[in-house]
């Protein structure tokens, strides 16, 4: 199998030659090749591009393999000749060790036909510090909060000097011992506007290399449930050698009615979750998480469950997992 793997990883770049070969949207380098990179701050790369084509162009959109790319543009109208440039920027915190290739699709627009040109980024990601979980989901109908640990493995451990978050938080950061830290996050729902807001906690250290690290942070604002959810905190433990681990969730109506569900979906492919009537008034869910799926350390994700009694009903199940 690895040896069919190669070929077809192989392959893979060889189309991707063929395809820039053909585009109009020509990139000087499709292909940007890193090298050895820590994990932990966020990269920069820029791919210069021109318009090698006799008409006008439009690009409409950067359809990316991972939400740890951001791509900025400094132009989408080209005319014939007319160069520009594309600023991705690369999230490595929470990357595992190892060899990655980030790859997207520049969809584009000429003479009224959709055409697309792929680029990727290869880097071998090396880390020596960690951040548990590098990502946060806040679902708060009154008040939550979640623990973050950083560590620094190095041999001079840095210190953090400041946190700080874009959004409406609550801080206190803890140092454990050295190279150690510990951040409580705290967010009220009476700070939230309704829906859903996309912040940043900032970490800033006393190491150059790790000056600043960002953790995205995901804040919903939801109304007071008709559904009691027990437990309130949902967590999976996977521990070594484990292929799976689940948890039961028992949903409860706060008045008289009885728990129907419609639906149940779930926040990404690590999660998944069967459920049945009962008992009594009430419904249970079962979250079972493949061990393959998960990555090292502490991850979120989320189920969502849609009901038809009470009618219009829906909940909002955080998970967090920690495989060892």
């Amino acid at each position: 199998m690895r040896r069919y793997g190669a070929l077809f990883f192989a392959l893979g770049w060889l189309f991707l030659g063929m395809a820039e070969a053909r585009a109009q949207l020509r990139f000087a380098e499709p292909v940007a090749n890193l090298g050895e990179i820590r994990g932990g701050p966020t990269l920069q790369h820029s791919f210069a591009f021109t318009n090698s084509g006799s008409l006008p162009i439009e690009i409409i959109e950067v359809d990316r393999s991972c939400g740890c790319l951001a791509p900025r543009l400094d132009k989408r109208r080209l005319s014939p000749g007319e160069k520009g440039n594309l600023r991705m920027d690369i999230r490595t915190l929470g990357q595992p060790n190892g060899p990655h290739a980030w790859t997207a699709q520049v969809r584009y627009r000429e003479d009224g036909k959709i055409q697309e040109t792929p680029i990727a980024i290869k880097a071998v990601v090396k880390n020596e510090i960690t951040v548990q979980p590098p990502a946060l989901a806040f679902f708060v109908e009154n008040t939550l909060r979640q623990e973050v640990i950083v560590a620094d493995t190095g041999v001079n451990p840095f210190a953090i000097k400041q946190i700080h978050c874009s959004g409406p938080a609550k801080l206190t950061l803890k140092k454990l011992e050295a190279g150690k830290h510990q951040i409580i996050i705290e967010v009220r729902a009476a700070d939230l506007a309704p829906g859903s807001a996309h912040e940043i906690l900032n970490i800033y250290t006393d190491d150059p290399v790790y000056a600043q690290l960002e953790v995205p942070v995901t804040m919903t604002r939801i109304p007071r449930s008709a559904v009691l959810v027990s437990p309130e905190k949902v967590e999976v433990q996977i521990d070594k050698g484990q292929k799976s681990a689940s948890t039961l969730v028992r949903l409860r109506p706060r008045g008289e009615e009885s728990i129907s569900i419609n639906k149940v979906t779930w926040g990404d492919e690590i999660t998944r979750c069967d459920w049945a009537k009962g008992p009594d008034q009430s419904a249970t869910l079962k979250i079972r998480v493949e061990a393959a799926k998960a990555p090292d350390g502490v991850s979120q994700s989320h189920v969502r469950v849609d009901l038809s009694e009470p009618p219009g009903e829906m909940v909002l199940i955080p998970v967090s997992i920690r495989k060892e």
